[in-house]
């Protein structure tokens, strides 16, 4: 961490670093048995029940979350991470920063427990250094169940993946324009496996490289058709980046 906090902080400790710095805290809604980020905010006081933060923000579409549901949680301080899950209380409450200032935000249950370190789903393993996977993009409709007229289609390579989403690297002839939030059909085969992987994806980061000749895009894995389907088109790449994460680990030892 850094020179201010102790090595053994506790969970109140952690919170009260965490609302003296207004940290940014990533948040990932539950939906079924998997957690889709939705948001980010910052950490701005706690009262001993609840953690407040202020107004929820993201690109492009309204933050919605009703009372009660669940969320996973996910900040740093210094170097380390942390992740708590815990409950939304309020959407739209006052935050009372001091005696004269006060902001609209949103609160958050106090979680049972905060645990330290790195979660998969979050940290993307690279894959420049491995067997080439091409990627096919095929834009589609917003709810993933068609392809509108005159889709855009692009060939690309995968070189970073999680349990939850890619990222891909575009080459073009001339430079592109991708919208955060846009949904695609991607298709891709893994070393190793014998079927393709097919899955619907949403945009929400995209990085030019020379000029725009090259763009790095990173997408989020849907559940689409369902939340199932999303789990058994995501275990081929699980498999995959434990095995390449146990090479570069021989490597290191």
């Amino acid at each position: 961490m850094d020179h201010a906090t102790p090595n053994n902080p506790t969970d109140a400790d952690l919170l009260r670093w965490g609302c003296e710095r207004n940290t940014p805290l990533e948040i990932h809604k539950h939906t079924g048995d998997v957690a889709i980020p939705v948001a980010r905010a910052r950490m701005m006081c706690t009262d001993g029940e609840r953690l407040y933060l202020d107004e929820p923000q993201t690109i492009g579409q309204p933050v919605k979350m009703g009372k009660g549901t669940a969320v996973d949680c996910f900040f740093s301080i210094g170097h380390e991470l942390f992740m708590f899950t815990a409950t939304v209380a309020s959407m739209h409450c006052k935050v009372r920063l001091n005696e004269q200032k006060t902001l609209v935000g949103m609160a958050i249950n106090l979680p049972a427990e905060i645990r330290q370190g790195q979660r998969r789903s979050r940290y993307r393993t690279s894959l420049a250094l491995q067997t080439p996977i091409s990627v096919t993009m095929h834009e589609a409709s917003k709810d993933l169940n068609s392809s509108p007229v005159g889709a855009a289609r692009f060939e690309g390579r995968i070189v970073d993946a999680s349990d939850t989403g890619l990222g891909v690297l575009l080459e073009f002839d001339r430079p592109s324009k991708f919208r955060i939030f846009g949904r695609w059909f991607l298709r891709f085969q893994i070393p190793g496996e014998s079927e393709p992987t097919t899955l619907g994806c949403e945009l929400r980061q995209c990085r030019t490289i020379r000029e725009g000749e090259s763009m790095k895009i990173g997408l989020l894995a849907m559940p689409w058709p369902t939340e199932r389907a999303l789990r058994e088109q995501m275990l081929p790449m699980q498999r995959y980046l434990t095995s390449v994460e146990r090479s570069l680990l021989k490597r290191a030892s």
